[in-house]
């Protein structure tokens, strides 16, 4: 993997994924390599879904330790 994503914002940094209609996400897939990002590599990667910002719903918050490779996070549908 030759390209990346980089902020020199505040923290926490977010990444925002907006679809035209109604998907169905399974699993978010994050190519991370502590060994060549070091500080940059994300502690935490936390899931978030809903219609709308106002509603957001957390599905997933991971914790990760020097991760080097993919990292799959399966999801579930929030309950009804």
């Amino acid at each position: 993997v030759e390209t990346y994503w980089q902020s020199d914002g505040s923290q926490p940094h977010s990444i925002q994924i907006v679809f035209g209609r109604r998907v169905a996400v399974s699993h978010v897939c994050l190519y991370l390599d502590f060994n060549l990002d070091e500080s940059y590599t994300p502690k935490k990667v936390c899931i978030d879904a809903g219609m709308t910002l106002q509603d957001l719903q957390t599905l997933s918050v991971v914790d990760l330790s020097e991760p080097v490779g993919w990292c799959i996070i399966p999801l579930e549908a929030p309950p009804d």
